[in-house]
């Protein structure tokens, strides 16, 4: 398994939006704290950063080629907190929460 400092490097490496680059990295930082509640993903909490992390990878190379690359996303998708056991407020919470550990990072 990639290391999770070899997925920021290759994340600087082949990403060229510094927006899409934040984007990432704080998606990571939830998947970060989600992995950190009890029956969710503390056993493999790297997985879980590295899946935040890595999510998007391909995204500035597929945007341009598929013209349905992410038709089918959609905001309604953030229920699936729901399905870990988790009110839509409570989520929303503990994002802003692991956001804010990085807001200098994030430029906010």
């Amino acid at each position: 398994m990639i290391s999770i400092e070899k997925a920021f490097e290759l994340v600087e490496k082949e990403i060229e939006n510094d927006n899409l680059r934040k984007h990432m990295l704080a998606v990571s930082k939830i998947m970060d704290a989600l992995a950190d509640k009890p029956g969710i993903g503390e056993e493999d909490k790297e997985k879980w950063i590295l899946v935040g992390l890595l999510h998007d990878l391909d995204y500035e190379k597929k945007k341009f080629s598929d013209k349905s690359f992410a038709r089918s996303m959609s905001r309604e998708n953030i229920m699936i907190c729901e399905e870990l056991g988790f009110e839509r407020n409570e989520f929303f919470k503990l994002a802003l929460e692991a956001l804010q550990t990085i807001s200098d990072e994030l430029g906010l």
